[in-house]
């Protein structure tokens, strides 16, 4: 198992985002934990849930680097093998009403404190915290979480996504206006993962998620597989004329290289469309032809070295369009 620190620090040399705006960070851990809801309540697509998964938590390792905040000891911090609020495991909140007992007496704010702070030192110096030591730890505090994702709960989940966004959007709001410590973002990053984490492998196939972070980022960036990243940036909130035109160039190079040709013209004949006519129609269209020739690229295609990259690039193009419809 590698600790979650080793990732961190791998995932800063690969996307060192020193000329990204932390609201641009911040938009697209956002954007990763909204795409997780949206599988979640549509209940399908397994591999694509579970790599909205990777990517909300690579963003807020991100974040966290940003901050200069160790992502690894918040998550420990807040988590020392117990639920912040009952201090039980499994967790009691629903007993307690969010407070921590010990033989029949509710503890004070500070005992809680003492209490997950002697728990959190014992841990520190004894534990190598990888995601799935950190996945079976909270599967252990919050075994409700998991039953939930498997017995119809997924709406539920996703509103807690969504509020655990809001809050971790709160205390990032705050520290930016000089009114806020940066460890309280580190808190609701940590209360933020807690719930992505739990998405992961909801179809029991048995995927570890540390092999898959692995051999996800093991060459650098997933898609440009380069340290550092040298992939086109795409805000979510770039022009649309500049994403349609890097569309449209990505599929000439995979026209002029002979791969595809009907589903390479029929994909730039929508895109044109929607330079033309950018309604909503069209870019469903065009993200769907789009969608279509991908399915139909064989493996050899795929790695052709006259458009090394260029399907990567297209594929990261295509999700950013289907943001704009």
């Amino acid at each position: 198992m590698v600790a979650m620190k080793f990732w961190q620090e791998k995932l800063r040399k690969i996307y060192p985002n020193t000329d990204k705006s932390p609201d641009y960070i911040m938009a697209h851990v956002y954007t990763a934990c909204s795409e997780l809801g949206r599988y979640l309540l549509r209940n399908e697509n397994n591999d694509r849930r579970d790599e909205a998964v990777l990517k909300a938590i690579s963003w807020m390792m991100a974040l966290s680097t940003h901050f200069k905040l160790d992502f690894e000891s918040a998550v420990v911090r807040r988590f020392p093998l117990a639920c912040p609020y009952c201090l039980d495991r499994p967790c009691t909140c629903d007993r307690t009403g969010k407070r921590a007992k010990r033989h029949g007496r509710l503890l004070s704010s500070n005992e809680v404190k003492d209490e997950l702070s002697a728990k959190y030192n014992g841990l520190v110096f004894s534990t190598e915290a990888s995601f799935s030591w950190l996945a079976g730890q909270l599967a252990e505090i919050y075994p409700s979480n998991r039953a939930l994702l498997t017995k119809g709960g997924q709406g539920y989940i996703a509103a807690k996504l969504l509020e655990e966004g809001g809050e971790l959007h709160r205390a990032y709001s705050v520290v930016l206006l000089g009114r806020g410590d940066p460890a309280d973002i580190g808190r609701e990053v940590a209360d933020l993962t807690a719930w992505v984490i739990s998405c992961w492998d909801l179809d029991g196939a048995g995927k570890n998620i540390d092999a898959e972070v692995a051999s996800t980022y093991v060459d650098g960036c997933y898609r440009c597989h380069k340290s550092p990243c040298v992939c086109p940036t795409y805000s979510i909130t770039m022009g649309q004329e500049e994403l349609i035109g890097d569309i449209a160039k990505y599929l000439r190079a995979l026209k002029t290289a002979g791969v595809q040709p009907k589903a390479v013209d029929e994909a730039l004949a929508s895109v044109d469309e929607v330079a033309s006519a950018p309604t909503k129609k069209t870019k469903t269209t065009a993200a769907q032809k789009v969608k279509a020739l991908m399915s139909v690229l064989t493996g050899a295609e795929r790695g052709l070295e006259t458009v090394d990259g260029v399907v990567q690039h297209l594929s990261d193009a295509v999700e950013h369009l289907e943001h704009l419809v």
